[in-house]
């Protein structure tokens, strides 16, 4: 079962590639560009990354520098009371943009049948964590390199010394 609208999105619902079931696939003007799948043993939620479908591609870079600027938090859910671990998403917006949607502080008018105002509701910004993902991986490599280069270093002055 399909859903779209004249803007080029589309929802799909069943199997697309007629093996695997697809809960849902999202498409933006004929590309998928985003799904749930299931192969009966474990679930897929998948993000395109075709590289026919990019442009510009370069190398990351900088990638500890982003990962050094997080600020990692603990906090306590208003709603349960229950302690979590993460990022506050206006905070994490000004290092990883991508990662965010949403506008920090924006609440939502709450009107009663007449229309007038009779409180505000929270319109929370959302944290896409899939996102931090490769500066996790590209921050590994310039570590990894920065450890090589040291050890190669040592080992020239044992050298030199022994």
């Amino acid at each position: 079962r399909a859903y779209g609208n004249v803007a080029g999105y589309a929802c799909y619902h069943g199997r697309v590639d007629g093996v695997n079931p697809a809960f849902a696939h999202w498409w933006y003007y004929g590309t998928v560009v985003g799904s749930i799948t299931t192969n009966g043993s474990s679930t897929n939620y998948g993000t395109t990354s075709d590289y026919r479908l990019k442009a510009d591609v370069t190398d990351l870079g900088y990638s500890l520098e982003r990962i050094q600027g997080l600020k990692p938090k603990a906090y306590r859910w208003l709603s349960t009371d229950e302690w979590g671990a993460g990022f506050l998403a206006h905070e994490l917006a000004v290092v990883m943009p991508d990662a965010v949607t949403g506008e920090k502080d924006a609440v939502k008018s709450i009107l009663d049948e007449a229309g007038e105002v009779i409180g505000e509701e929270v319109v929370p910004q959302v944290v896409d964590y899939s996102k931090i993902v490769v500066y996790l991986v590209g921050a590994i490599q310039e570590q990894q390199a920065q450890i090589d280069s040291l050890v190669s270093r040592i080992a020239k002055l044992e050298d030199t010394t022994a």
